[in-house]
């Protein structure tokens, strides 16, 4: 039987919502192979069957403001103390590849996965849009190095859309795939004059205050806010409009569902340097400013998003199956 382990960054869930789609088409694919996940996601995200476990491997981002402000001295932060337990991260998780008859290793995106693979001797592949040396070279370039170090032992790199320009070299092949989104789309159909239904999709919520101005401000929309886990999907799907900060996942999900997006800009975070420049080409999408936003006075941008023009992209949707299917023939 074939094993294959996966390090999915706890970053946020779009790591892990991404992955959990490969995942799905992987076991479609080879039913009878063993999938193993390491994450500090929730388990949940993780379809059933795979053998989830939480452990500490990578460091992501602080977040503040709703996770619309990035952090940096925190992040720095986390950054030290990772590298400071880089090799006792790599020998503790090589002993669990072994221990596992791990084939392959696939990594979203921890740089430390590629290290854990040579160290195990295994091959590893990487599947992202962006890495974490990118995100942290303007203010983190002294602990660089590790995370070099780490993508130089990757296999190859499945490289999504919107995805860095730079700091790609370490990789030994770049192979270019599909967006990752849902194939499956229920579009419900609801009384004529019902509420237009905007979904509060990003993880950290706004306060009940100001919930309750936008809604004052916005009366002819009704503001969902999502399951967790179970129940997201189908509650995406029902909503009409998403308000979010910018991310891959929420993005993709968006180009695939045709819904437009109202965000608040996120600081200091460089996957929004591509996400601003190219999105726009392929989503219907529309800032409101930070003010606006924790404010609760969204009813004027809502109404101007919605009269936008729709946008109609041609980018492929079915990055989970190509994925899925690299790995299998890998």
């Amino acid at each position: 039987m074939n094993t294959v382990l996966f390090y999915i960054s706890g970053h946020g869930y779009g790591h892990v919502v991404r992955m959990a789609q490969v995942i799905r088409e992987l076991r479609q694919l080879v039913p009878g192979w063993r999938i193993l996940a390491r994450t500090e996601a929730p388990a949940q995200m993780v379809p059933p069957g795979v053998e989830c476990t939480s452990a500490e491997f990578d460091a992501g981002v602080v977040e503040s403001e709703a996770g619309v402000v990035i952090d940096e001295a925190a992040t720095l932060e986390r950054v030290r103390r990772l590298v400071s337990s880089w090799d006792i991260i790599v020998e503790r998780e090589a002993g669990f590849v072994r221990e596992n008859c791990v084939r392959l290793i696939v990594a979203d995106i921890p740089g430390i996965a590629g290290q854990i693979a040579h160290a195990a001797g295994v091959p590893c592949m990487g599947i992202s849009n962006f890495t974490w040396d990118w995100i942290y070279e303007p203010y983190a370039r002294e602990y660089l190095s590790f995370l070099e170090e780490g993508y130089s032992r990757m296999e190859v790199l499945l490289r999504l859309p919107f995805a860095q320009r730079e700091r790609l070299g370490w990789f030994r092949r770049v192979v270019d795939a599909p967006l990752i989104a849902s194939q499956t789309r229920a579009h419900a159909q609801r009384p004529r004059g019902s509420p237009i239904r905007a979904l509060l999709a990003s993880r950290a919520q706004v306060s009940n205050e100001v919930l309750g101005a936008a809604k004052a401000d916005a009366p002819e929309f009704e503001f969902v806010i999502p399951p967790l886990v179970i129940g997201f999907a189908e509650t995406f799907e029902s909503c009409d409009v998403i308000i979010a900060k910018l991310g891959f996942s929420l993005v993709a999900e968006s180009i695939a569902g045709r819904k437009p997006v109202l965000y608040p800009p996120r600081l200091n975070f460089r996957e929004d340097e591509v996400l601003l420049v190219e999105a726009p080409q392929h989503l219907q999408m529309l800032p409101i400013p930070q003010n606006d936003f924790k404010a609760g006075r969204w009813g004027h941008h809502l109404r101007q998003l919605v009269a936008m023009p729709p946008v109609t992209s041609g980018l492929r949707t079915d990055g989970a199956r190509f994925c899925a299917e690299f790995i299998a023939g890998f």
